[in-house]
């Protein structure tokens, strides 16, 4: 009993640790739905670009929920409900994008992405500089980390 209790425990962990790919590429709303945790911020004054490291206490996160809804306690996006993805480009609004605005200031954030393995970058759409948010998806596979 005691051997299969060892065996079917190597079995899951074999399971977790295979399922926690680091090849995983954003391309469809599912692939986003999960919490992100920021930990860089990138920007320039005018001159080289820095790049600030986010202290992880307290976390500052975002989630994309699959119905197409969204929460943040990051300033500037906590007020924000709702998402929307097309191709590389994240909009994020105050009110559901599928009910027809009558203010065109609920579309608040647009941002171009890109993903590698368990992260995500925010491009902000008006920056020449390339200013950015880092996340890191908060699962499973990053406890293991």
């Amino acid at each position: 009993m005691k051997k299969r209790s060892v065996a079917i425990s190597f079995l899951l962990m074999v399971f977790f640790f295979a399922s926690c790919s680091e090849d995983e590429t954003i391309t469809t709303d599912n692939d986003l739905a999960t919490t992100w945790l920021l930990y860089e911020q990138g920007y320039s004054p005018g001159g080289e670009y820095i790049t600030n490291v986010v202290p992880n206490d307290p976390p500052q996160t975002m989630v994309f929920y699959s119905d197409s809804t969204f929460a943040s306690n990051i300033a500037g996006l906590s007020e924000l409900k709702f998402y929307s993805m097309k191709g590389n480009v994240i909009s994020i609004y105050k009110t559901d994008p599928s009910v027809p605005a009558t203010d065109p200031t609920q579309l608040i954030q647009n941002y171009s992405f890109k993903s590698e393995g368990s992260d995500l970058k925010l491009y902000y759409q008006f920056c020449v500089e390339g200013c950015h948010m880092a996340f890191r998806r908060l699962e499973f596979c990053n406890l293991l980390n």
